[in-house]
C-alpha cells in the first residue's frame, strides 16, 4: 500500500491569496499530516521491500546450489546383528532433517559394507550420523559417549563419504523407537512462511485441564522454544534423547509449584539451522544469515498464529521464549528485536560468539534492553565439540554477565546466572535442569 501526498501548487496558491482564513488553515493541517504520513509509508515500504529482498536473495541462492549425488560407505562394528538395518539419518532434508523415523536405509555388500547414494545440495556442510532405525541405537564412541556429528561438503559430482562405527548405543541390542509424549500434545505439521526456505512444524503442549468445559474461558501464559522436536518426544527428539519439558511441565503444574502454562516447540530448520539461528552481523559470509528473517517468523507468524489457535495471554509479561545453545543465541537476538513481546526469557549454555564475533556485534554492547524481565541464564564448562574451536564457554557466560550489570541489570532481580560444573552441551543436560528453569519463569 503506497501512501501518496498530491500538491497542487496553484490551488494553493489561489487559497493563499483568498480571504477565508478557514481554507488556509484547513490546507496548512493537511499537509502537515500528509507529509509525515508519506515518510512513514516510505518508511514501511522500504523496510518491507527489505526484508521481502533477503528472503528472495536466500531463496534465490538456494536454488542456485544443484544436487549432487553422494555416496556413503559405512563399516558396521562386530556386534550389528544379522538382519538389521543401518540408515544415514543427517540434517539435509534428503537425509530425514533428522528425523529417524525418515533416515536413509543403507545395504550391506558382499564385502560386508554398508552403502547407500542421496543427492544432496552442493556447496552446504551437511552433517548425519549411522543409526539402526532409532536414536536409541545410534553410534557412539569407544567410551560409550555420544560422537560429535560427521560432517561433509558435496562440492563435486560422486562426493564418496565414508564411516566406521565403533559401536551402538544399545551395544546391538534392538531397542525400537519409543513415543514418550505426556498429557495434551498438539501438532501444526509444516507451518509455512515465505521468510524461510522450508516449513517448520509447530508442536504444542497443553495444561493439564485445558480442555475442560470448566476451563473454557481461561487463558494461559505461553512459553516459545526453538529445536521443538527434542522437547517433548524420544521418537522425534536427535539422538532419541528428549528435553522432557511435558514431563516437567505437567510435573510442576500439578504439584502447584508453577502456573498452567501453554509450551509451543518450533521445529528447527535441519540443514538451515545454522543459518536461521545466525543474525546477520555474526554471519560467516559463505552462506546467507537468516537470523533476522526467523526472528520475523517467530515473533510476527508463530506467535499471532499461536494466539489466534489457543487460550493465551499474549501481552509481554505472559509470554517467554527460551533455547539452548545457538537457539540460546538467536533467543537473544529475538528478544533485541522484540522487546515488547517477549517479557520472560531462557538461555541454556548459549553460544556466546560465532565465526569469531561475540554476540554483542549482533545485539549490541548495551543490554539494557534486557531489564525488568525473568531472564535465566547458565553455562557448563565441558560444552563438547560443537561450541565453537578456542573459545571458553565459561569466561564467555562470565562476560556476558558482567555487561548485563554493568548495562543496569542487577543479579538476582533482573536476571539469574548459573555454572554448571561438569555441564555438558547436550539434551540429556538440559533435561537435567528444565524444572529449574521453568520454575524461574512460571513459579508461584
Amino acid at each position: 500500500m503506497r501512501c501518496q501526498v498530491r500538491c497542487d501548487l496553484s490551488y494553493i496558491t489561489e487559497c493563499q491569496q483568498s480571504k477565508e482564513p478557514t481554507m488556509r488553515a484547513a490546507i496548512i493541517s493537511v499537509l502537515i499530516l500528509a507529509i509525515p504520513l508519506a515518510a512513514v509509508g516510505g518508511w514501511y515500504l522500504a523496510r518491507t521491500s527489505s526484508d521481502q529482498a533477503e528472503a528472495d536473495r536466500f531463496v534465490d541462492w538456494t536454488r542456485q546450489q544443484k544436487m549432487v549425488p553422494v555416496k556413503f560407505v559405512v563399516t558396521a562394528p562386530a556386534n550389528t546383528k544379522e538382519g538389521q538395518i543401518l540408515y544415514i539419518c543427517g540434517s539435509a532434508p534428503t537425509l530425514g532433517a533428522w528425523q529417524e523415523d525418515a533416515g536413509v536405509p543403507m545395504t550391506k555388500g558382499p564385502d560386508g559394507k554398508w552403502t547407500a547414494t542421496v543427492e544432496v545440495m552442493s556447496g552446504l556442510e551437511h552433517a548425519f550420523k549411522v543409526n539402526r532405525g532409532t536414536w536409541s541405537t545410534v553410534e557412539i564412541d569407544k567410551d560409550d559417549k555420544d560422537i560429535p556429528d560427521r560432517k561433509f561438503v558435496a562440492d563435486k559430482e560422486n562426493t564418496v563419504v565414508t564411516a566406521d562405527v565403533i559401536d551402538w548405543r544399545d551395544h546391538g541390542n534392538t531397542v525400537p523407537g519409543r513415543i514418550t509424549l505426556t498429557g495434551e500434545v498438539r501438532q501444526h505439521a509444516k507451518f509455512h512462511s515465505d521468510l524461510l526456505a522450508i516449513d517448520h512444524t509447530l508442536r504444542v503442549y497443553l495444561p493439564p485441564g485445558y480442555s475442560d468445559e470448566a476451563n473454557e474461558a481461561r487463558r494461559y501464559p505461553v512459553l516459545y522454544m526453538h529445536d521443538g522436536q527434542n522437547l517433548f518426544d524420544e521418537k522425534s527428539s536427535f539422538a532419541g534423547i528428549e528435553w522432557k519439558v511435558d514431563e516437567a511441565a505437567q510435573k510442576l503444574i500439578e504439584s502447584g509449584k508453577i502456573e498452567p502454562i501453554i509450551i509451543v516447540g518450533i521445529y528447527n530448520g535441519g540443514e538451515y539451522r545454522t543459518s536461521e539461528f545466525t543474525p546477520g552481523p555474526l554471519a560467516s559470509g559463505s552462506e546467507p544469515a537468516q537470523g533476522e528473517n526467523y526472528c520475523k517468523f517467530v515473533a510476527e507468524q508463530v506467535k499471532p498464529f499461536i494466539d489466534q489457535q489457543y487460550r493465551t495471554m499474549p501481552d509481554t509479561q505472559h509470554t517467554a521464549i527460551a533455547g539452548s545453545s545457538l537457539g540460546g543465541l538467536i533467543t537473544l537476538a529475538i528478544v533485541k528485536a522484540y522487546p515488547d513481546t517477549f517479557g520472560r526469557v531462557a538461555v541454556l549454555t548459549p553460544w556466546l560468539q560465532l565465526n569469531g564475533k561475540p554476540i554483542t556485534a549482533a545485539i549490541g554492547e548495551d543490554l539494557s534492553f534486557l531489564k525488568g524481565r525473568k531472564l535465566w541464564i547458565d553455562m557448563g564448562d565441558k560444552p563438547g565439540a560443537n561450541y565453537p574451536k578456542g573459545a571458553d564457554p565459561i569466561k564467555d557466560a562470565q562476560a556476558f554477565a558482567a555487561k548485563l550489570q554493568a548495562s543496569g541489570l542487577e543479579s538476582g532481580r533482573d536476571f539469574t546466572y548459573t555454572e554448571i560444573p561438569g555441564g555438558t552441551h547436550d539434551e540429556t543436560a538440559w533435561q537435567g535442569r528444565i524444572e529449574q528453569v521453568l520454575v524461574h519463569l512460571f513459579g508461584k
